[in-house]
């Protein structure tokens, strides 16, 4: 039998009784236990071992079962530092609320397995004194929907779906071509072509109330680039770009300077210590947000239709505190 003929579950099984007897744990009772099944399901998964070409034996002097020395599948090793790296990268995106969070520990845990001794201090170390807030987790989606929908991308499979959204609140049904899954400031979205409005959009997970996967497989849409949708935006933004400049205070501007807000970005320190950044970008609601969140420290020069906006803002919250002294 080859391994990869084992279905997912029992694969990841056999993959992580391999690790162990690496490790030399092969003592039944710590194998039944770290695995999570029974001493059956353990002998069966020899079985399967022994057929693939991987020799075990039992040892009968130290009670275990023990991998022919010829049959050891060498160790995948890591530096010190990409060990770290990998582990922080698990740890951000794979906190609870994530519907990535188990498979995420699943592979923390081989990680870890394939650590050395000797670099296990240090590791753990460096997991006390390095923290990273990559995805913290703003809305919960149901683990199962976010693999039908995954599952529907990778496939090319219409779905289709009932979407309550924010706008007005109102649920509709829609039949949608989902392109692709995306994670951003805590909350996942999928990107899709709405059948409905014959258009590109972008649905939140957390507002889909059912989601049903057709028979039904869609082409791709020529020219269609997921690396590219979000490019011309902050976020989520996608549309035409245009040249935004943004003048920034002397108070503000050493917080800013050099720091990379888009990749179209330029800054320029002028005489009085102020900056002026120039980026290419669509304005949606995003960029709103983000320039209203320097208040005064910031002025909108360029485009116009930004400028009046912030003013807009700026007005209606004037408004708001007129009554306050």
């Amino acid at each position: 039998m080859e391994l990869a003929l084992l279905d997912n579950t029992k694969m990841q099984r056999v993959l992580r009784l391999i690790l162990l007897l690496q490790q030399g744990i092969g003592d039944m009772p710590r194998l039944t236990e770290r695995l999570g099944v029974d001493k059956r399901s353990v002998s069966r998964y020899l079985v399967d071992l022994d057929q693939a070409g991987i020799k075990t034996y039992w040892d009968g002097s130290a009670k275990r079962y023990v991998l022919m020395e010829n049959a050891v599948l060498k160790p995948t090793f890591f530096s010190l530092e990409e060990v770290i790296a990998l582990l922080q990268c698990v740890d951000a995106f794979g906190q609870g609320g994530n519907p990535l969070f188990r498979p995420l520990q699943l592979a923390k845990e081989r990680i870890v397995g394939l650590l050395t001794p000797d670099k296990q201090p240090h590791v753990a170390a460096a997991s006390r004194t390095l923290a990273l807030d990559a995805f913290a987790s703003r809305a919960k989606v149901d683990a199962e929907l976010f693999q039908q929908v995954q599952q529907a991308a990778m496939e090319k499979r219409v779905v289709e779906l009932e979407y309550c959204a924010a706008s007005n609140q109102e649920a509709n049904m829609r039949q949608v071509e989902p392109y692709f899954v995306y994670g951003h400031e805590g909350c996942w979205y999928l990107v899709a072509w709405c059948r409905l409005r014959q258009d590109w959009r972008t649905f939140s997970l957390d507002r889909i109330r059912s989601l049903k996967m057709r028979m039904e497989h869609f082409q791709e849409k020529e020219g269609f680039n997921a690396d590219a949708y979000f490019a011309n935006g902050l976020g989520l933004g996608c549309g035409e770009p245009e040249t935004v400049i943004l003048h920034f205070s002397p108070r503000r501007a050493p917080w800013l300077q050099g720091r990379i807000k888009h990749a179209s970005q330029a800054q320029k320190m002028l005489e009085d210590g102020s900056l002026e950044m120039t980026m290419h970008v669509c304005c949606n609601w995003e960029l709103l947000q983000w320039v209203l969140s320097f208040g005064g420290d910031v002025e909108v020069l360029a485009p116009e239709t930004l400028r009046r906006s912030v003013m807009d803002e700026a007005a209606a919250m004037r408004r708001v505190y007129a009554g306050f002294k």
